[in-house]
């Protein structure tokens, strides 16, 4: 018999790799750190980086680096340094590609933070964590745009598909095309609006994107809209535009480079969040059709809109999905009207904005309780929950899962008298084939940082590649 004079909740933890705290973090169950708190019931610690810790007679130490024991190193140190691959989605008889990161960062994470949950059940702890979502929300949901180039007749039909539904929408403009377009930008003027760059790239070097960064958000506010948030172009993610980022005080962003179909976290030395999405739309799709139709095309990505909803909501998964306007959703709004047909006929969907979403998770992070008592009696001693949402706590026990208010104070509570939902085991989509980015024409347009977004004139030739870049335009113009 366990003696409950510790709190079963924190768990405090001795030097944990920064990829466990980040899918702790996300997972949302109370962590501490050792040396900040009083004692509790369990501590954990890894024996790659320290001894032991030395314990009271009633406390349990856990090494987490047992729990890895068919688990990739690599997908543990990706969640550090992202990797990418070629990704293919099956969208009807379509293989959809794109770049995205190299670990399945999702599955990784529920794996093992399945296994320590229930190794702490089985030493007599409980599970409870905040909610992912402002209660009493079961999931969240939200369609990113990416606004790369302007074509009127096509946002304007994206406009018209949007309306009703523009609480659950976030629009990403690239400055270089909306500068010009006020009237397009005012009409956005009460939705999520953030920034997609000013070129459409993501450059290697951080100079060059905190430069193109800032001239995309100065852009848009020139046009009467500030601008919150980031998407990078391509969804590519890379240590310089972490920096840019963070120097320039953008508050999140959003790249499948650096993870896809999860839930938010920040990365390691950053403060900026990072809000991962779906990556298969309408674009790739059209790009793999070979000899579809577009028509055909458009029909498969809506039933595959659809039965990703379907599984995501299920597993009480946020919603996130995105597209281009230009030549794509818009062009085809029909693809947007059937998911948000699929989205509004579920109950307990919360409809927000990635802006509104990022609020919720730093309120969400900043919760502070503990749980006393027994794993059949606990009882919550609550300290702070946030400011500007009403937050749930999910209790996961063996019969399911039950989802509680948050609320400050003392809650008693038994698993007697408490209804848990069963959770059902739900298909995950997921790519059908990864392949490692190879050859050598890759690898030279990656090394030079090469594209045709940046006018000549405007390339930064204060480094090596740049001049190199830089020559070879001016060249290749020259012979055009």
């Amino acid at each position: 018999m366990i003696n409950d004079s510790l709190p079963l909740l924190p768990l405090a933890y001795d030097r944990l790799p920064s990829s466990w705290l980040r899918m702790l973090g996300q997972e949302g169950v109370p962590i501490v750190a050792r040396h900040d708190a009083g004692p509790t019931r369990f501590v954990l610690f890894d024996g790659r980086l320290s001894p032991p810790p030395t314990l009271r007679p009633d406390q349990q130490s856990i090494e987490v680096s047992l729990f890895e024991f068919d688990v990739n190193p690599i997908s543990i140190s990706a969640a550090v340094a992202p990797k990418t691959t070629h990704a293919f989605w099956q969208v009807g008889d379509i293989e959809a590609r794109e770049e995205v990161a190299a670990v399945d960062h999702r599955t990784v994470r529920e794996t093992l933070i399945s296994r320590l949950r229930c190794a702490i059940q089985e030493l007599g702890g409980v599970w409870m964590r905040t909610s992912p979502y402002p209660f009493p929300y079961q999931t969240a949901a939200n369609f990113r745009f990416d606004h790369d180039r302007f074509i009127a007749d096509d946002f304007y039909r994206m406009l018209d598909a949007v309306r009703g539904h523009e609480e659950m929408t976030s629009h990403y403009l690239c400055g270089s095309q909306y500068e010009s377009q006020p009237e397009a930008v005012a009409a956005l003027r009460d939705m999520d609006v953030g920034s997609h760059g000013y070129h459409h790239h993501t450059y290697r070097d951080a100079r060059e994107n905190r430069r193109n960064i800032q001239r995309g958000l100065d852009a848009i506010r020139r046009c009467g809209v500030d601008p919150v948030g980031f998407v990078a172009p391509h969804g590519r993610y890379n240590p310089a535009l972490a920096e840019a980022l963070q120097s320039l005080g953008v508050a999140h962003s959003s790249e499948f480079a650096a993870a896809y179909d999860d839930l938010p976290f920040t990365p390691e030395g950053s403060g900026v969040l990072q809000i991962p999405v779906h990556p298969v739309c309408l674009g790739i799709a059209l790009d793999g059709k070979r000899e579809r139709t577009d028509k055909q095309v458009v029909a498969a990505v809506g039933e595959y809109f659809e039965a990703a909803v379907t599984e995501k909501y299920a597993a009480r998964e946020p919603l996130f999905f995105y597209g281009h306007p230009d030549g794509r959703v818009g062009r085809y709004p029909e693809v947007l009207r059937r998911w948000f047909s699929a989205v509004a006929s579920r109950p307990g969907v919360w409809r927000t904005s990635l802006t509104q979403f990022a609020r919720w998770w730093r309120e969400r992070a900043a919760c502070r309780w503990e749980v006393h008592g027994t794993a059949d009696r606990p009882r919550l001693v609550v300290d702070r929950t946030p400011p500007s949402f009403a937050a749930a706590v999910e209790w996961v026990g063996p019969a399911g899962v039950a989802s509680l208010p948050l609320t400050k104070g003392r809650l008693e509570l038994s698993a007697e008298h408490t209804q848990f939902v069963p959770r059902t085991r739900t298909t995950r989509t997921r790519p059908v084939r990864l392949e490692p980015i190879r050859g050598l024409r890759h690898w030279a347009h990656r090394l030079l940082d090469w594209e045709y977004e940046t006018p000549v004139k405007e390339i930064d030739a204060h480094h090596l590649r740049g001049r190199l870049k830089k020559s070879l335009r001016h060249w290749k113009e020259a012979r055009a």
